[in-house]
């Protein structure tokens, strides 16, 4: 498994604990967490990511060391190869890594989720930080607050989605009446954000939960990604004929898609995942799937 950044705006990385029954799952130590509280720091980690895939691309390339200035030594300069540059960077953002020697080369950066994060450029917008008390009475957001946060948000998802990576995004779900007066489920975003996300990536699923059959055993998931009347949902790719992924993983969703023909064998886990061909199927087993807990809404886009 490749290196894999995770953005946690939500704090929910207890999902990331190795599941004995997964075999996946042992590469979890592999998945580096950047916990934040705030919009100001997913842009700095944004600007992070941009120069990691440079530096990522020339290591990669073998090019040859690079001058850079000398901190704190104005008008000088010393040479570095872009690994002890990509060490050095990844040192700045994760000074308690696990094991901070370890050169990281992402190519996949997964941000949790869209939903808080759009709250988190609301109270920036509204001046509301850590120092804000519980009880201190808050600027109300107005026209033009929301008219800045819909352009801010954008331009994240924009600017994530155009990193040379795999982007995955997550996003909490919300029952809403769209533009022909249907309600349905959609990602949980503030006005036409909901929908327009969805148009800047090659993929949106809708992951449901079933009931469990056997006492002991994890429910099945599915993830829907094809619309439905009930809920949005879509992908790009038109190798791929199914209509949704029975416990879906990224491995195998990137060989049915066909942007991993090149990868070894699928594991046991991954050739798990499979597609349903009809809607017929999709309409007769919806109805034990849909409305169970832990229903969400997910974005996310295919990089190199």
């Amino acid at each position: 498994m490749r290196d894999v950044i995770i953005i946690s705006a939500e704090s929910g990385d207890m999902v990331l604990e190795a599941d004995p029954e997964n075999p996946l799952t042992q590469y979890f130590g592999q998945i580096d967490v950047i916990k934040t509280t705030d919009y100001k720091t997913i842009g700095r980690i944004y600007e992070f990511l941009k120069l990691h895939c440079f530096l990522r691309d020339a290591y990669m390339a073998g090019n040859a060391p690079m001058r850079v200035p000398v901190p704190g030594k104005e008008g000088q300069y010393m040479e570095r190869t872009p690994e002890e540059r990509l060490i050095a960077l990844q040192g700045m953002l994760m000074p308690h890594a696990r094991d901070p020697k370890r050169l990281r080369l992402y190519r996949t950066v997964g941000l949790d989720s869209l939903t808080e994060t759009e709250v988190y450029c609301m109270n920036q917008l509204l001046g509301v930080n850590d120092a804000t008390k519980l009880d201190e009475e808050v600027q109300g957001a107005e026209w033009g607050e929301f008219k800045k946060q819909h352009g801010m948000v954008q331009r994240l998802v924009r600017n994530f989605r155009d990193l040379p990576m795999h982007v995955l995004f997550t996003c909490s779900r919300a029952y809403i009446q769209n533009e022909n007066k249907q309600q349905i489920y959609s990602p949980m975003m503030t006005g036409k954000l909901a929908s327009q996300v969805q148009g800047f990536v090659d993929m949106v699923g809708y992951l449901v939960i079933g009931a469990s059959q056997e006492e002991g055993k994890a429910p099945p998931r599915r993830m829907y990604v094809v619309g439905q009347p009930r809920f949005a949902a879509k992908h790009r790719f038109a190798r791929f004929k199914g209509t949704h992924f029975d416990n879906p993983n990224i491995p195998g969703i990137l060989r049915a898609v066909g942007l991993a023909d090149s990868l070894s064998p699928p594991s046991p886990a991954a050739a798990s995942v499979t597609a349903a061909p009809t809607p017929a199927k999709l309409t007769n087993q919806s109805s034990a799937t849909e409305g169970k807990s832990g229903d969400s809404a997910g974005v996310a886009s295919a990089g190199d």
